[in-house]
């Protein structure tokens, strides 16, 4: 089963590029959107479990230099196939 998730991603003043760039890094990540919303940016990943997205949000997104927070509103999708 494929696990997807939409991240709402708050970025310190001044990171966004950074941000974004250092996500294109991540193989999980899929895609990456710039909004002048109430987040910075939005990014979708993609992994085999819920386990494996789990840890790509809790070790790698949140860790990153210049992440302040994964939204509030981020939504995680299962899909069969």
């Amino acid at each position: 089963m494929t696990v997807r998730a939409i991240l709402h991603i708050f970025v310190e003043p001044g990171k966004i590029e950074d941000v974004g760039e250092a996500l294109t890094r991540i193989p999980e990540i899929i895609d990456i959107y710039e909004v002048t919303e109430k987040y910075d940016l939005i990014a979708t990943a993609k992994a085999n479990d819920l386990h494996k997205l789990r840890s790509v949000i809790t070790e790698k997104l949140m860790k990153m230099y210049g992440v302040k927070a994964v939204g509030d509103n981020s939504s995680t999708l299962l899909s069969c196939g």
